[in-house]
């Protein structure tokens, strides 16, 4: 039985080094770093911006659960018109037709799925590195509107 504490430390560990990363790869490849500059820039965001960088997260997740729930929903509408003869297959103790059936619906899933994680990935990577080019930008000021 894991503890408690453990756990959220864990889960806490897992978020530093994971926005440590995300930073450091955008410092090394963005800005032209080396390996310890670049982690070294990346601290120093993370110290310097913490909160926008933390909305962000928040934000990321909340669009990977709905992309989550949209992909779950995807996969559902794929796989239910096989479930009636996967069924009745087993039911019938058919295992050869089962087996093909099955085979169907892999071959038709893991190429669905490969290609939905690279998208939902390639989004999520355009996203961070949109996101570390705003975080050092300083908020302007409205112009005040001219008197007329």
């Amino acid at each position: 039985v894991i503890d408690l504490p453990l756990l959220i430390a864990a889960l806490l560990w897992d978020l530093f080094v994971g926005w440590l990363t995300q930073l450091a790869v955008r410092a090394c490849v963005l800005d032209e770093l080396g390996a310890r500059a670049a982690v070294d820039a990346a601290w120093e965001l993370l110290i310097r911006r913490f909160p926008r960088i933390a909305l962000t997260t928040v934000v990321f997740i909340a669009v990977n659960i709905g992309v989550g729930v949209i992909t779950s929903i995807i996969y559902a509408l794929v796989e239910v018109p096989f479930l009636g003869p996967l069924y009745a297959a087993f039911i019938g103790g058919r295992w050869s037709e089962a087996s093909g059936t099955l085979l169907l619906v892999l071959a038709i899933l893991i190429p669905l799925s490969i290609t939905v994680s690279s998208l939902v990935g390639a989004y999520f990577a355009v996203a961070w590195t949109l996101a570390y080019r705003r975080f050092d930008a300083e908020v302007q000021p409205e112009a005040p509107p001219l008197a007329a």
